[in-house]
């Protein structure tokens, strides 16, 4: 029987807006059991909660209070064994004395603004240089990662909210966040949203450390990543300059599935570092004594610089009718990131969003960072796919193609919204 597709549209709008808070939209999973436990205090003898997300499958995901953070998320392998693929702490004060937002929400601007300053509406402010006393790196010194956020448990999962206060780490406007973490079969979906009553930046980011063969593991070289990315915004000491490069034939080439260790010997090269990946232990080795390369080596070439990928790849645009019909534009889906294997465990995670760029980080300044469990994660155990708008973009030209990425400006009675999923599999064995 065929069916009016008026109807057919009636009724996606209708079951879409059965499950509405804050402006965050989804369909609830009724099979998922969630469980609150305490994690400890923080350093000033605030109480922060977990929130342990489980369904049938075996999936398994906890996130607590403080930065509304994703601490540990466990799931299976090629052989069914289940493992936490995510780097993180044990404590509350360890989050707090980290600098490497392991699992956090990081805002009120994710990323860097260069000098610490930024204009809205012609206006001047100026935020702390956190980064090395040069930039502003992801919300300030005390950003969103490291505040205690109000919890809720909802149907399938749990929502975080926040209120961030007028000045703020030196930003304007008094805004009210959301973050929802919603579990569905193998798919771990986060929606955030904010309004403002102030005209204000806003730029949110999910910054979890993935190691898909277990955050204890070791190197993520031997990982392989796939980018819906053509093109990638050029850095200079690492801020963007304006200026969207394209990936073909470069060291940034990630439109088919790559070796990361093989990109990044191929990074070297193009850095004129003497140093080649070892495909056998996943590490880099300096040429020609092939000795493992340092989170502190200059690589051979008299060059500090640390060798890694820590650039934003801007997400290709897929068309989908759906978006140009204004009541089902939230509906017409997300776009394909990227999608990571790797290949002993055979564990694949799959990265959809909504936001224009990605930032692809390999952990390049781990350095015997001591985490949950008696972990130690040296350079290169985890990688990040940060999916957000263009970094250091707030006074991009929007008619540039770097300012087709930039940060929105959030104004009174209009609502931000970024919604990311990550799907879990296993590569099927080749027959």
């Amino acid at each position: 029987m065929a069916f009016p597709l008026k109807s057919v549209l009636f009724a996606i709008v209708v079951v879409s807006c059965v499950y509405q808070v804050h402006g965050i939209i989804g369909i609830p999973d009724f099979t998922v059991r969630v469980e609150k436990k305490s994690m400890g205090k923080t350093a000033e003898s605030v109480e922060v909660d977990s929130f342990v997300l489980k369904n049938k499958k075996g999936v398994e995901v906890s996130i607590c209070t403080l930065g509304a953070t994703i601490t540990k998320l466990r799931v299976p392998d090629k052989a069914g064994k289940l493992d936490d693929i995510v780097l993180g702490y044990d404590t509350p004060e360890e989050y707090q004395k980290g600098s490497s937002y392991f699992g956090a929400i990081v805002g009120r601007v994710a990323n860097r603004i260069a000098d610490g300053c930024f204009q809205v509406d012609g206006k001047q402010y100026s935020v702390a240089k956190n980064d090395g006393g040069v930039n502003h790196l992801h919300g300030g010194n005390k950003g969103f990662d490291m505040k205690v956020w109000d919890a809720r448990v909802v149907r399938g999962g749990v929502e975080f909210s926040l209120k961030s206060p007028d000045g703020d780490e030196g930003y304007p406007g008094s805004v009210e966040v959301a973050v929802r973490y919603t579990l569905k079969g193998d798919t771990l979906t986060v929606e955030m949203a904010a309004k403002s009553d102030a005209p204000t930046p806003v730029n949110l980011a999910q910054h979890s450390y993935f190691n898909l063969g277990g955050h204890s593991s070791g190197s993520i070289l031997g990982h392989e990543v796939l980018l819906s990315s053509d093109k990638y915004t050029e850095l200079k000491n690492s801020i963007p300059t304006g200026a969207v490069l394209n990936c073909t034939g470069s060291p940034f080439q990630f439109t088919s599935s790559s070796v990361i260790g093989e990109r990044m010997q191929e990074l070297a090269k193009s850095l004129n570092l003497d140093v080649s990946y070892d495909g056998s232990s996943h590490a880099l080795l300096t040429l020609p004594n092939r000795t493992k390369l340092q989170p502190t080596d200059e690589g051979g070439s008299g060059s500090n610089t640390i060798l890694g990928f820590d650039h934003n790849f801007v997400v290709r645009k897929t068309r989908n009718p759906l978006a140009n019909l204004p009541l089902l534009r939230r509906l017409a889906g997300l776009a394909h990131v990227a999608t990571v294997t790797e290949p002993c465990s055979g564990r694949t995670l799959t990265v959809e969003s909504n936001a224009p760029g990605v930032q692809f980080y390999s952990g390049n300044f781990l350095n015997a960072e001591r985490g949950k469990e008696g972990a130690v994660y040296e350079q290169h155990n985890g990688l990040c796919l940060e999916t957000q708008h263009f970094p250091n973009s707030i006074s991009a030209d929007p008619s540039s193609e770097f300012g087709q990425g930039a940060c929105p400006i959030l104004r009174p009675r209009a609502a931000y919204r970024h919604k990311l999923r990550y799907t879990f599999g296993v590569k099927e064995e080749s027959k």
